[in-house]
């Protein structure tokens, strides 16, 4: 029988915590990640959630450094207590019913993503993209497929622990490089994989699940407290980008 004891990691600061202490009290193994510094910690403890914290430090492009940091030291206690597979979510985000989401993951050797997102440029690249390509071949990698701004969301996924692990183990940043986190956790996992690296969704949808398309099927929303709107009524092929699940 496969074990399934999944943990949820919350990463991120804490300016919503007594909404979303509310969003988890019926959960067992909630990590809440966040910085030392962050407000309310011991109240997060007071509810049953475990808190993990990580001291000050430089943040990287897009605070990628703070990011990593938070999430590993999250996947190593899931880890240390027994979790074989996790849940990574933000801390400005909550699904509606995350017993309901839980019930039906898809327990498999794979990463799943929240979505593939294509963005187009009628009038080329944005200014990321020269930037992007000199990362690329600063770091010997010989990509085939990077027609459009096209990425997967990182703001949650699940999968396997040791999977997860893999993903998110990004090495920090000193100088920052001005590279969109989502594209360097999944280029640097394409290549620890052996895998090519294309950033089509043909060939990514192999590696990774999606689950948008099951949020949808399930009646499941998954509002950002920040933005004020719900990923899972977001359409595909819009103006700005589609987003795939």
């Amino acid at each position: 029988m496969v074990n399934k004891k999944t943990f949820i990691i919350i990463q991120g600061h804490t300016k919503y915590w007594n909404f979303l202490i509310n969003q988890y009290k019926k959960c067992d193994n909630v990590i809440w990640c966040t910085d030392e510094s962050a407000a309310n910690l011991d109240e997060i403890k007071k509810s049953g959630i475990i808190v993990e914290t990580i001291p000050y430090m430089k943040t990287g492009h897009g605070n990628i450094n703070i990011q990593i940091a938070t999430v590993m030291k999250g996947l190593k206690k899931a880890k240390e207590l027994g979790a074989s597979y996790c849940i990574k979510i933000r801390s400005d985000m909550y699904f509606s019913d995350i017993k309901k989401f839980i019930d039906n993951m898809v327990y498999d050797n794979k990463i799943h993503q929240l979505a593939y997102v294509n963005h187009f440029y009628p009038h080329g690249f944005p200014k990321e993209a020269p930037q992007i390509d000199s990362w690329i071949k600063d770091n010997n990698f010989e990509i085939e497929n990077l027609s459009g701004y096209n990425y997967i969301l990182d703001f949650c996924n699940y999968g396997p622990i040791d999977e997860m692990i893999l993903f998110w183990d990004y090495p920090f940043e000193d100088p920052p490089i001005p590279v969109p986190a989502e594209h360097k956790f999944i280029f640097r996992y394409l290549l620890l994989k052996g895998e090519k690296i294309d950033m089509s969704f043909e060939h990514i949808s192999n590696i990774f699940g999606f689950f948008l398309t099951t949020l949808r099927e399930l009646g499941i929303n998954l509002p950002t407290l920040k933005w004020n709107y719900d990923y899972s009524t977001l359409g595909t092929g819009s103006s700005k980008g589609g987003f795939l699940g």
